[in-house]
Protein backbone atom coordinates (compact mmCIF):
# COMPACT_ATOMS: atom_id res chain seq x y z
CA UNK A 1 0.00 0.00 0.00
CA UNK A 2 1.23 3.19 -1.06
CA UNK A 3 0.41 5.13 2.29
CA UNK A 4 1.20 9.23 2.69
CA UNK A 5 4.30 9.34 5.18
CA UNK A 6 3.46 12.35 6.69
CA UNK A 7 -0.05 11.32 7.60
CA UNK A 8 1.42 8.01 9.32
CA UNK A 9 3.84 10.52 11.60
CA UNK A 10 1.09 12.84 12.28
CA UNK A 11 -0.86 10.21 13.74
CA UNK A 12 1.93 9.10 15.54
CA UNK A 13 2.47 13.09 16.80
CA UNK A 14 -1.34 12.72 18.12
CA UNK A 15 -0.40 9.63 20.01
CA UNK A 16 3.12 10.09 21.33
CA UNK A 17 2.51 13.77 22.64
CA UNK A 18 -0.82 13.17 24.32
CA UNK A 19 -1.05 9.78 25.81
CA UNK A 20 2.74 8.03 25.71
CA UNK A 21 4.46 7.95 28.86
CA UNK A 22 7.18 7.31 31.39
CA UNK A 23 5.26 6.35 34.38
CA UNK A 24 4.22 2.57 34.54
CA UNK A 25 1.88 0.23 36.45
CA UNK A 26 4.32 -1.20 38.75
CA UNK A 27 4.69 -4.76 38.63
CA UNK A 28 6.73 -8.11 40.35
CA UNK A 29 7.17 -9.64 36.67
CA UNK A 30 10.41 -9.67 35.63
CA UNK A 31 11.90 -8.23 32.20
CA UNK A 32 8.69 -6.08 32.32
CA UNK A 33 7.64 -3.28 30.32
CA UNK A 34 5.96 -1.16 32.17
CA UNK A 35 2.06 0.87 31.57
CA UNK A 36 0.25 1.65 28.30
CA UNK A 37 -1.00 4.52 30.05
CA UNK A 38 -0.38 7.14 33.10
CA UNK A 39 0.33 5.34 36.87
CA UNK A 40 -3.09 5.04 38.35
CA UNK A 41 -5.00 3.96 41.15
CA UNK A 42 -8.33 3.48 39.13
CA UNK A 43 -9.96 0.41 39.41
CA UNK A 44 -12.96 -0.66 37.13
CA UNK A 45 -14.54 -3.95 38.35
CA UNK A 46 -16.44 -6.29 36.31
CA UNK A 47 -20.41 -4.93 36.51
CA UNK A 48 -23.40 -7.21 37.26
CA UNK A 49 -24.99 -8.55 34.45
CA UNK A 50 -26.51 -6.56 31.74
CA UNK A 51 -24.96 -2.88 33.03
CA UNK A 52 -22.02 -3.03 31.28
CA UNK A 53 -23.10 -0.92 28.26
CA UNK A 54 -24.75 1.70 30.84
CA UNK A 55 -21.48 2.20 32.38
CA UNK A 56 -19.52 2.67 29.05
CA UNK A 57 -16.48 1.23 27.23
CA UNK A 58 -16.72 -2.15 25.63
CA UNK A 59 -18.06 -5.51 26.66
CA UNK A 60 -16.47 -8.53 27.11
CA UNK A 61 -17.18 -9.82 23.71
CA UNK A 62 -16.09 -6.71 22.03
CA UNK A 63 -12.61 -6.66 24.63
CA UNK A 64 -11.73 -10.35 23.64
CA UNK A 65 -12.48 -9.94 19.54
CA UNK A 66 -10.64 -6.89 19.40
CA UNK A 67 -7.68 -8.62 21.30
CA UNK A 68 -8.14 -11.28 18.64
CA UNK A 69 -7.60 -9.02 15.61
CA UNK A 70 -4.18 -8.40 16.70
CA UNK A 71 -3.21 -12.15 17.65
CA UNK A 72 -4.60 -13.89 14.74
CA UNK A 73 -2.49 -11.58 12.35
CA UNK A 74 0.98 -11.26 14.60
CA UNK A 75 1.16 -15.23 16.62
CA UNK A 76 2.35 -16.43 12.70
CA UNK A 77 4.85 -13.24 12.35
CA UNK A 78 6.32 -13.82 15.77
CA UNK A 79 6.57 -17.63 14.89
CA UNK A 80 8.59 -16.31 11.81
CA UNK A 81 10.95 -14.65 14.14
CA UNK A 82 11.85 -17.49 16.43
CA UNK A 83 9.38 -15.75 18.61
CA UNK A 84 6.75 -17.21 20.59
CA UNK A 85 3.48 -14.72 21.27
CA UNK A 86 1.40 -15.17 24.69
CA UNK A 87 -1.29 -13.21 24.59
CA UNK A 88 -3.25 -12.52 27.83
CA UNK A 89 -7.12 -11.54 27.72
CA UNK A 90 -7.60 -10.48 31.25
CA UNK A 91 -11.53 -9.26 31.54
CA UNK A 92 -11.72 -9.75 35.20
CA UNK A 93 -8.81 -7.50 35.92
CA UNK A 94 -10.02 -4.35 37.25
CA UNK A 95 -7.11 -2.69 36.37
CA UNK A 96 -7.26 0.09 34.24
CA UNK A 97 -4.00 -0.67 32.03
CA UNK A 98 -2.04 -2.92 29.54
CA UNK A 99 1.64 -3.91 30.03
CA UNK A 100 4.41 -6.09 27.96
CA UNK A 101 6.79 -8.61 29.11
CA UNK A 102 9.13 -12.03 28.39
CA UNK A 103 8.42 -14.67 30.53
CA UNK A 104 9.70 -18.43 29.93
CA UNK A 105 10.51 -18.01 26.21
CA UNK A 106 7.28 -16.40 25.60
CA UNK A 107 6.65 -12.58 24.35
CA UNK A 108 4.05 -11.78 26.86
CA UNK A 109 0.92 -8.56 25.94
CA UNK A 110 -1.42 -8.44 28.99
CA UNK A 111 -4.94 -6.34 28.27
CA UNK A 112 -6.26 -5.64 31.62
CA UNK A 113 -10.03 -5.83 31.68
CA UNK A 114 -10.39 -2.22 33.65
CA UNK A 115 -8.63 -0.95 30.56
CA UNK A 116 -12.09 -1.83 28.57
CA UNK A 117 -14.30 -0.78 31.00
CA UNK A 118 -13.65 2.98 30.69
CA UNK A 119 -16.22 5.01 29.82
CA UNK A 120 -13.58 6.31 26.94
CA UNK A 121 -12.80 2.73 25.71
CA UNK A 122 -13.86 1.05 22.08
CA UNK A 123 -12.74 -1.78 20.50
CA UNK A 124 -10.28 -0.27 17.85
CA UNK A 125 -8.74 1.32 21.24
CA UNK A 126 -8.10 -1.82 22.53
CA UNK A 127 -6.81 -2.77 19.01
CA UNK A 128 -4.49 -0.06 18.80
CA UNK A 129 -3.59 -0.09 22.75
CA UNK A 130 -2.47 -4.33 21.87
CA UNK A 131 -1.11 -3.30 18.57
CA UNK A 132 1.11 -1.02 21.31
CA UNK A 133 2.11 -3.90 23.81
CA UNK A 134 3.70 -5.75 20.47
CA UNK A 135 4.84 -3.04 19.48
CA UNK A 136 7.25 -3.55 22.42
CA UNK A 137 8.15 -6.32 21.09
CA UNK A 138 8.73 -5.92 17.55
CA UNK A 139 9.21 -2.31 17.30
CA UNK A 140 12.70 -2.31 16.78
CA UNK A 141 15.19 1.13 18.03
CA UNK A 142 15.33 3.06 20.24
CA UNK A 143 14.79 0.20 22.48
CA UNK A 144 14.62 1.36 26.46
CA UNK A 145 18.12 1.41 27.94
CA UNK A 146 17.49 1.72 31.83
CA UNK A 147 15.91 -1.92 32.81
CA UNK A 148 17.74 -4.25 34.24
CA UNK A 149 16.64 -6.96 32.32
CA UNK A 150 18.59 -5.23 29.30
CA UNK A 151 17.33 -3.39 26.41
CA UNK A 152 14.53 -5.63 24.92
CA UNK A 153 11.71 -3.58 24.88
CA UNK A 154 11.20 -0.82 22.07
CA UNK A 155 10.62 2.73 23.53
CA UNK A 156 7.34 4.20 23.94
CA UNK A 157 6.98 6.65 20.87
CA UNK A 158 8.67 3.63 19.09
CA UNK A 159 5.71 1.40 20.10
CA UNK A 160 3.70 3.97 18.80
CA UNK A 161 5.06 4.26 15.31
CA UNK A 162 4.74 0.30 14.86
CA UNK A 163 1.06 0.88 16.01
CA UNK A 164 0.14 2.97 13.62
CA UNK A 165 2.70 2.42 10.89
CA UNK A 166 2.74 -1.39 10.72
CA UNK A 167 -0.05 -3.26 12.74
CA UNK A 168 -3.10 -1.68 12.76
CA UNK A 169 -2.69 -1.17 9.18
CA UNK A 170 -2.04 -4.99 8.67
CA UNK A 171 -5.16 -5.67 11.38
CA UNK A 172 -7.52 -3.28 9.81
CA UNK A 173 -6.65 -3.68 6.06
CA UNK A 174 -8.43 -7.16 6.37
CA UNK A 175 -12.03 -6.37 7.01
CA UNK A 176 -12.12 -2.19 5.95
CA UNK A 177 -14.95 -2.59 3.84
CA UNK A 178 -17.29 -3.34 6.11
CA UNK A 179 -16.51 -0.99 8.66
CA UNK A 180 -18.69 1.86 8.90
CA UNK A 181 -17.64 3.65 11.77
CA UNK A 182 -18.06 7.54 12.66
CA UNK A 183 -15.01 9.50 11.20
CA UNK A 184 -14.07 13.57 12.85
CA UNK A 185 -14.25 15.59 9.90
CA UNK A 186 -10.58 16.69 10.07
CA UNK A 187 -9.49 13.19 10.30
CA UNK A 188 -11.69 12.32 7.20
CA UNK A 189 -10.16 15.39 4.90
CA UNK A 190 -7.00 14.57 5.65
CA UNK A 191 -6.98 10.82 5.13
CA UNK A 192 -9.21 11.52 1.82
CA UNK A 193 -6.73 14.37 0.70
CA UNK A 194 -3.72 12.09 0.70
CA UNK A 195 -5.55 8.86 -0.35
CA UNK A 196 -8.29 9.70 -2.36
CA UNK A 197 -12.38 9.73 -1.53
CA UNK A 198 -13.95 6.61 -0.67
CA UNK A 199 -10.72 4.20 -1.07
CA UNK A 200 -9.46 1.35 0.60
CA UNK A 201 -6.10 3.44 1.84
CA UNK A 202 -8.46 6.68 2.63
CA UNK A 203 -10.61 4.17 5.23
CA UNK A 204 -8.08 2.39 6.65
CA UNK A 205 -6.06 6.00 7.08
CA UNK A 206 -9.78 7.00 9.14
CA UNK A 207 -9.98 3.94 11.26
CA UNK A 208 -6.38 4.47 12.37
CA UNK A 209 -7.20 8.09 12.94
CA UNK A 210 -10.49 7.49 15.52
CA UNK A 211 -8.78 4.69 17.08
CA UNK A 212 -5.78 6.96 18.26
CA UNK A 213 -8.06 9.54 18.77
CA UNK A 214 -9.99 7.07 21.60
CA UNK A 215 -6.93 6.02 23.06
CA UNK A 216 -5.66 9.31 23.73
CA UNK A 217 -8.97 10.48 25.36
CA UNK A 218 -8.48 7.47 27.51
CA UNK A 219 -5.23 8.85 28.40
CA UNK A 220 -6.37 12.30 29.23
CA UNK A 221 -8.99 11.14 31.31
CA UNK A 222 -6.90 9.35 33.65
CA UNK A 223 -4.40 12.14 33.67
CA UNK A 224 -6.64 14.98 34.26
CA UNK A 225 -5.74 16.61 31.33
CA UNK A 226 -7.61 18.28 28.51
CA UNK A 227 -9.13 15.98 25.88
CA UNK A 228 -7.31 15.97 22.41
CA UNK A 229 -8.59 17.79 19.27
CA UNK A 230 -7.67 17.34 15.80
CA UNK A 231 -8.12 21.00 15.06
CA UNK A 232 -5.66 22.15 18.07
CA UNK A 233 -2.47 21.85 18.07
CA UNK A 234 0.10 21.20 21.04
CA UNK A 235 3.29 24.11 20.69
CA UNK A 236 5.24 22.77 23.34
CA UNK A 237 8.83 22.11 22.81
CA UNK A 238 10.74 18.98 24.66
CA UNK A 239 14.44 18.51 24.63
CA UNK A 240 14.07 15.04 25.18
CA UNK A 241 11.84 12.16 24.75
CA UNK A 242 10.75 8.84 27.09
Amino acid sequence: MNFDNKLGLGLVFIMTLIFSSPFGQSSNIPHLCEGFVEKNDLRIPVPKDGMQKLAGGVTEVEFNEAIDLVEQVYASIFSKKGKRLKVKKLWSNDQVNAVAYTEGGFAVVEIWGGLGRHSTATPDAITLITCHEVGHHLGGSPKMTDQASGAWASVEGQSDYFATLKCLRKVFSKDIDAWSGSVDRTARAKCEDSHGVNTHDAKVCMRIAMASMASAKLSAALSGSQAPSFDSHDSSVVTKTY
